[in-house]
């Protein structure tokens, strides 16, 4: 299988599975290769390593999810995306956002009251 093709597939797994408790080994199997094997070719395909990508991957769910319902905690958020520990989730999501959580959804419901003055205006 070609690269590309291998990472297509990978990439459609792993959305579709993003919920589940993917790991490594869980994912290798899917695509017929040895973990080690699989970790490199996915390391040289995509930039990252498997884990670090399906973080990542939720973590971008999560932040749609922060904007879209506003009355979900973000414990309830953080545990429904895969993440275990409050702590853990927020320092990735400032890893990728620059910002905790809560300050981006502050943050962005903000720009959204503003957008709507400007409109109504």
């Amino acid at each position: 299988m070609d690269s590309n093709k291998m990472s297509e597939k990978v990439v459609d797994f792993i959305e579709e599975n993003l919920m589940d408790n993917l790991n490594l080994d869980t994912i290798a199997n899917e695509m017929k290769y040895s973990k080690y094997h699989f970790h490199r070719l996915f390391l040289a395909e995509m930039g990252c390593s498997v884990v670090d990508y399906i973080r990542r991957r939720r973590v971008i769910r999560a932040a749609a999810s922060l904007l879209n319902s506003n009355e979900k905690k973000v414990t309830t958020i953080s545990y429904s995306y895969g993440f275990n520990n409050i702590d853990t989730f927020i320092r990735c999501f400032k890893k990728y956002y620059g910002v905790t959580p809560s300050e981006y959804r502050k943050i962005n419901v903000e720009s959204i009251i503003l957008y709507k003055e400007r409109l109504v205006i």
